[in-house]
C-alpha cells in the first residue's frame, strides 16, 4: 500500500505539468500540425531507483519543409522534489538559481543540446525523504539561434528562445514541455516500460509504421515509393444531436500496440487487486483533422485476464491527398511511445 500510496503523490507534479504543459508557450490541442509542435516526451522508465541510468526522448514535429534545418532542440534538468511536488514551486526554484560570474546559465538547468538526454536519477533523490522522490526535466525546441536564462517574478519557465538578431521567438514558433519520473525506496525493479507501437490497421489490413521513436522528428514527407502507403476514403463527420457526438464516414485507421507490453498500474488500490494499465492514443496529422484525435486503447483489467482491446473505436482522416498521421501511445502509469505512417486519402 505504501509503494501505492507514493505512486500517487507522486504523479501530482506530472498531472500539474500536464495540464499547464507549461505556462508560456503552451501546447495546442487539434490534431492538425500546423507549425512546430511537440507531441510527446518519453522516459526509459517512469518509476525509477536513486542513481539508476534514464534516457529522454522527445518528439518535436514541424510542417514546414525546412524545419529539420531551421528547429533548435534542448533537454533541461529541472527540479529535484520541489515543495508539495508542486509545478508553481518548481518553477519558483527554477526563477532563483544562481548564475556563476561568467557563466550565461545556473549549473543546475543549463541546456543539453539534442532530442535524446542519456542520464542518471540523481544519487539524492531519496535523501532524508521517507515515501518517494520527484525529478523532472524540461525539453523546448524553437525556429531561433539559442536559448537563454531569463528569470522573472512571474510564474513562468524561466527559457526563453531568441532569433540571431537577439529578438525573443515566441508561440507558435517556440514551444516548451516537462517530463517527470519517480523514485521509491524499493529494492526490486518495478516495470515500467514503455509501449511496444508493432503498426497500424487500416480499413482491416495491417501496415507497418513508416518510422518509430526519433526517426518520427522534423519534418516529415510521405514516401509511398519507398513505403507501402494505405489508401482510405477521407471521412466526412457531423454532430449526431441525439447521442451529442460525431458521426463519421470515410476509411477507418487505429495504431496497434503489442498486448504482452501493458504495464501494471502500481496506482490502483489494494482493495481492486492487481491491475494493468489503461492505454490511450492521441494522433495528429499534417493535413486536416483525425476524428477523433483521442482513442481509449485498452481499458483497466485484473492481471492475468484476457485482453480487453478495443477495436471497434476508429478514426478517420478528413483530408483529401497525401497526409502524414502521427500515432502517440501512452498508459496511465505515464509510459510513452510513438509512430507515424503516410497515407494517401481520396
Amino acid at each position: 500500500m505504501a509503494r501505492k500510496n507514493a505512486l500517487r503523490g507522486g504523479m501530482v507534479l506530472v498531472c500539474a505539468a500536464l495540464s499547464l504543459s507549461c505556462d508560456v508557450p503552451e501546447f495546442d490541442s487539434q490534431s492538425e500540425v500546423n507549425g512546430l509542435r511537440i507531441l510527446g516526451l518519453s522516459s526509459s522508465a517512469q518509476i525509477v531507483a536513486p542513481g539508476q541510468p534514464l534516457t529522454l526522448d522527445a518528439l518535436w514535429v514541424d510542417s514546414r519543409p525546412d524545419a529539420n534545418d531551421h528547429v533548435i532542440a534542448a533537454w533541461f534538468p529541472g527540479c529535484l522534489n520541489p515543495e508539495f511536488t508542486s509545478f508553481e514551486a518548481c518553477v519558483y526554484e527554477l526563477n532563483n538559481l544562481t548564475v556563476e560570474p561568467g557563466e550565461s546559465w545556473p549549473a543546475a538547468f543549463s541546456p543539453i543540446a539534442g532530442t535524446r538526454l542519456e542520464t542518471e536519477v540523481d544519487p539524492t533523490v531519496l535523501e532524508g525523504r521517507d515515501d518517494f522522490g520527484i525529478q523532472g526535466f524540461f525539453f523546448a525546441a524553437c525556429r531561433g539561434d539559442r536559448f537563454e536564462y531569463a528569470p522573472t517574478r512571474h510564474a513562468a519557465v524561466p527559457i526563453v528562445c531568441r532569433d540571431a538578431a537577439g529578438n525573443t521567438v515566441h508561440q507558435p514558433d517556440f514551444r516548451l514541455g516537462i517530463r517527470t519520473v519517480t523514485a521509491l525506496p524499493v529494492k526490486e525493479e518495478i516495470p515500467s516500460a514503455n509501449p511496444v507501437i508493432t503498426g497500424f490497421q487500416v480499413d482491416g489490413a495491417f501496415y507497418e509504421a513508416h518510422c518509430l521513436g526519433d526517426a518520427c522528428m522534423g519534418f516529415q514527407k510521405v514516401d509511398c515509393e519507398s513505403h507501402a502507403c494505405p489508401q482510405i476514403r477521407a471521412g466526412d463527420c457531423n454532430e449526431d444531436e441525439a447521442k451529442g457526438s460525431k458521426k463519421c464516414d470515410g476509411g477507418r485507421f487505429h495504431v496497434l500496440v503489442d498486448e504482452q507490453s501493458v504495464n501494471i498500474d502500481w496506482l490502483q488500490g489494494d482493495d481492486e487487486g492487481l491491475q494493468t494499465a489503461e492505454v490511450f492514443a492521441r494522433y495528429f496529422v499534417t493535413v486536416g483533422r483525425v476524428e477523433p484525435d483521442f482513442d481509449l486503447l485498452h481499458e483497466r483489467e485484473p492481471v492475468g485476464q484476457s485482453a480487453k482491446w478495443d477495436r471497434e473505436s476508429q478514426s478517420v482522416l478528413t483530408a483529401a491527398g497525401q497526409v502524414f498521421v502521427w500515432a502517440v501511445v501512452y498508459d496511465s502509469l505515464g509510459a510513452v511511445s510513438w509512430a507515424g505512417i503516410g497515407v494517401e486519402t481520396f
